[in-house]
């Protein structure tokens, strides 16, 4: 399997991590997909190859279409290669995705919806062209255009969104000791209208938004850096013990940290560093 990041182009960093690019070098039916975890990342994602068996947790499987949005899942996915797999993927930064559709974020919770249901027309020219073009470049440089579009047609910056943006980073970045309600008495929201506004703009409250945060960089932490003791990982991300985080881990995951770290599941997606500009592909 071979996977890229790209950056995106410097009008959209303030909304999206990365571009990643998913191909495999042959057409083996039986290649083995890493289980996806649940994310605070919204990702827009094409097949340009075969198509791909979605199947949840409660193992029940359905075609994915060849573009759609993955909202916020609050449980794990798997997926099952049907034949060679290409795939480019816009990875949206946290809390970014309403700022290009017109649509409460809560619809998208649980759920994965093709693009020209989303968009219409405009996502059905986008499919096309992603189809038609033969280069990963010209692919990302067609997203980009899309998008472009999208969010000057979209984007807004009201109080609320100044509200959730706020919130966001304090939740994501800050110390996953940071109670909700101080971040309420801070912002003079009450709590009943927070969780409105992250319900409209995130799709989640901000209550599960922290947990599956923490658990998030957390996980990564634990992958990412094996040489480190776990239990000061586990502290730092705010768990009471060991047990508490493996308890989160398996709601999340349906496996035992243990499983995971012993067969390098994760390394797939979370060994992420976005190369710099100069590097963006080019064939």
């Amino acid at each position: 399997m071979d996977i890229l990041y790209i950056p995106p182009s410097k009008h959209l960093r303030e909304f999206i991590d990365c571009y990643w690019i998913w191909e495999s070098s042959n057409d083996n039916q039986q290649i083995k997909l890493p289980r996806v975890l649940p994310s605070i990342n919204i990702e827009m994602v094409f097949h340009y190859q075969s198509p791909i068996i979605f199947i949840n947790h409660k193992k029940i499987p359905s075609k994915l279409s060849d573009a759609h949005v993955v909202g916020i899942q609050k449980s794990y996915i798997d997926l099952h290669a049907t034949g060679k797999i290409g795939m480019i993927a816009v990875r949206f930064l946290p809390g970014s995705f309403h700022h290009f559709c017109n649509e409460n974020m809560a619809n998208f919770t649980n759920d994965l919806r093709g693009i020209t249901e989303i968009w219409g027309n405009l996502g059905d020219e986008l499919q096309y062209q992603i189809k038609d073009s033969s280069t990963l470049k010209q692919k990302v440089e067609i997203i980009e255009k899309y998008l472009l579009l999208l969010l000057k047609h979209y984007h807004k910056n009201t109080d609320y969104q100044k509200i959730q943006a706020y919130v966001i980073d304090k939740l994501t970045y800050s110390s996953s000791f940071t109670t909700i309600q101080n971040l309420c008495n801070e912002i003079n929201v009450s709590q009943r209208q927070l969780q409105r506004i992250f319900r409209e703009l995130v799709g989640v409250s901000p209550t599960f938004y922290r947990k599956l945060s923490t658990f998030a960089e957390t996980s990564q932490k634990i992958c990412l850096y094996e040489k480190q003791k776990y239990l000061d990982i586990i502290y730092e991300g705010g768990y009471y013990d060991q047990s508490h985080f493996i308890n989160v881990f398996k709601q999340f995951s349906g496996l035992s940290p243990l499983s995971v770290l012993s067969k390098e599941f994760m390394s797939y997606f979370y060994n992420t560093k976005t190369p710099p500009a100069s590097k963006i592909c080019t064939n």
